[in-house]
C-alpha cells in the first residue's frame, strides 16, 4: 500500500513535487468537512403525552445528529444517543419546558450546533402519530408543478400538506393524500412555495407539522 508521509513528529519532510506526483501522491489532500448546521429545528407544543418531539431539516453529509438539552436557554447538556433521521422524541421530558440545539455529524466531523428551539410536553392522553421526516420538493425540474415526497410515518393512515409562500407562513392545507407523494398544479412558474407535511392517524389525529422543504416550478 501507496503512503504519501510529509509530515511526521512536528518535522516537515522536503520531498520535490515531481517526485511526490509520479508516486501518485497529491499536492493537497482533500479532507472531508463537517456538515451544515441543521435548520427548522422546531420542538413538540403539548401535542404529545409526556415527552417532546424535536424535528429538523436533513442535512447533507449527515450520518447522525446529536442533541442538547437545558431546562433554560444556557447550560446545554448531551441528550440521549444520536440519531440517524431528522426527528428525536425525549421521553425523559415528561412535564414541563425544555430547549434543545442539534448538531450534524458526518466523516469530517460535527456541524456548529442549531438555533435553539424550545418545546413542551404534554398530559396525559392518546398520542398522535410522530410528523414524516425527509419532506422535499422539486426546484425547477417540471414546467407546470412542483412534487413533494416524504418518508413514511408510523400509525400514519393519510398526510395534509400545507403550503407557504415564505418559510414562516402562514401555512394553509391545501390536500389530504393517503400515499407520500403529492404533485401540486396549482402554482405560479418562477414563485418559491414553503411545504410542511402533517401525519393523520386512522381516529383523526393529527401530528405536528413536519421540517419544511421549499420548492417551485419554471
Amino acid at each position: 500500500m501507496r503512503r504519501c508521509v510529509l509530515f511526521r513528529h512536528a518535522v516537515a519532510l522536503v520531498v520535490p513535487a515531481a517526485l511526490l506526483l509520479s508516486a501518485g501522491c497529491g499536492l493537497w489532500e482533500e479532507r472531508p468537512v463537517p456538515p451544515e448546521a441543521p435548520v427548522d429545528v422546531r420542538a413538540s407544543q403539548g401535542e404529545y403525552p409526556e415527552q417532546i418531539v424535536v424535528v429538523w431539516r436533513e442535512v447533507e453529509r449527515a450520518d447522525e445528529y446529536r442533541l442538547l438539552r437545558a431546562r433554560g436557554n444556557d447550560d446545554y447538556e448531551p441528550v440521549g444517543d444520536p440519531v440517524g433521521e431528522p426527528l428525536y422524541r425525549d421521553t425523559d421530558a415528561t412535564t414541563g419546558s425544555f430547549w434543545y440545539k442539534v448538531l450534524a455529524c458526518g466523516p469530517g466531523g460535527c456541524s456548529a450546533e442549531s438555533e435553539a428551539t424550545t418545546g413542551s410536553a404534554g398530559s396525559e392522553g392518546p398520542t398522535p402519530p410522530l410528523p414524516p421526516t425527509g419532506v422535499r420538493a422539486t426546484g425547477g425540474e417540471y414546467r407546470d408543478s412542483i412534487r413533494i415526497n416524504w418518508n413514511p410515518a408510523a400509525e400514519a393512515e393519510g398526510y395534509i400538506i400545507h403550503r407557504a409562500e415564505q418559510a414562516a407562513g402562514p401555512y394553509e392545507e391545501i390536500a389530504l393524500v393517503e400515499f407520500t407523494n403529492y404533485r401540486d398544479e396549482a402554482i405560479d412558474t418562477d414563485v418559491v412555495y414553503w411545504y410542511r407535511v402533517q401525519s393523520r392517524d386512522q381516529a383523526g389525529r393529527k401530528s405536528m407539522l413536519s421540517a419544511f422543504a421549499r420548492g417551485w416550478a419554471h
